[in-house]
């Protein structure tokens, strides 16, 4: 239900981490070296989209939980064991398990209840994240589409979902 409109956001914070790659490569040759993880999000990647969605602060999850998060996602695959990157299905687990370590005090809530949320702590911070995502970031104008329309996408879904559970 939610893949499209994380996917926009996912896409705006692992492609503008690609383009900055790029900006301060100097030669084709290793422009291309360094394009090889194009649209995996890194971990300083990660920690932004946490920060700017409001996630990482002492009240939701920490700086050290995050990191836990993050490399408990990342799966190795043959070959890649040293590249530590999140693909998209990686940074989706990422989320429930965020949602698992902030509620995990809430031992009667469902593992939907503690994503929703999640879900809500993130739709709270759209209005004041994208936009200051959107400033902060003026030289990435290319991928903003990304982040607004993922933004876009997943402020409607969550709200017709948060409508349809009676705003619990």
């Amino acid at each position: 239900y939610f893949e499209d409109a994380l996917y926009g956001i996912y896409s705006f914070y692992a492609t503008a981490a690609d383009a900055k790659r790029r900006v301060n490569t100097k030669s084709a040759m290793a422009r291309h070296r360094v394009n090889t993880m194009k649209e995996c999000l890194g971990y300083n990647e990660f920690l932004r989209f946490a920060q700017d969605f409001q996630l990482s602060c002492s009240v939701i999850l920490s700086s050290l939980e995050l990191g836990d998060i993050y490399l408990s996602s990342i799966k190795a695959t043959d070959g890649q064991e040293n590249i530590r990157k999140l693909s998209f299905q990686e940074f989706f687990e990422a989320l429930v398990r965020c949602a698992l370590v902030a509620y995990d005090k809430i031992s009667g809530a469902s593992v939907g209840d503690k994503v929703r949320g999640l879900f809500l702590y993130m739709w709270r911070a759209i209005n004041e994240s994208v936009p200051k995502a959107i400033e902060e970031r003026r030289n990435i104008t290319t991928y903003m589409g990304d982040l607004i329309s993922g933004s876009m996408a997943f402020n409607v879904r969550f709200t017709a979902m948060w409508a349809k559970d009676g705003y619990r």
